[in-house]
């Protein structure tokens, strides 16, 4: 029963979050001034019901389950920001998908274990490119 409870804690508490991250842009125009107090009022004191609610749950969970919840809401947003931030190289635009990242991890892997094997190291190829010796 324990579990349950606990799970839908999760829920609630990644629903709650999702709901403070969609009124985040009326709470930024509103310091820069584009929206007005009395217009800002209700949401205001939805957000601070939300966050009210969100802290008593959060203090409810056990620290693993909070430390795990923080860490897949950090990837999330690292995998977010790098689709969104590509990176620039010779001119050219590079992502970084999770995909691309366990595929390097398997050829370097791959490429250890045939060094272990006694393959010299001229005859592996990473991403399309053979190793060189960095002697």
């Amino acid at each position: 029963m324990e579990i349950m409870e606990n799970n839908e804690q999760t829920a609630r508490i990644n629903a709650l979050k999702q709901l403070l991250n969609n009124t985040n842009d009326v709470a930024i125009k509103h310091s820069e001034g584009y929206i007005s107090a009395s217009d800002y009022s209700k949401i205001k004191l939805q957000r601070q019901a939300w966050r009210e609610e969100l802290t008593a749950l959060e203090g409810e969970l056990p620290l693993d389950e909070r430390k795990q919840s923080a860490i897949v809401q950090t990837k999330d947003w690292l995998s977010n920001v790098l689709a969104k931030n590509p990176l620039e190289y010779n001119g050219k635009l590079y992502t970084i998908t999770d995909e691309k990242q366990n595929l390097l991890n398997r050829q370097i892997t791959t490429g250890v274990l045939k060094l272990l094997d006694g393959t010299p190291i001229e005859d592996i190829t990473l991403i399309g490119r053979t190793l060189t010796c960095a002697r």
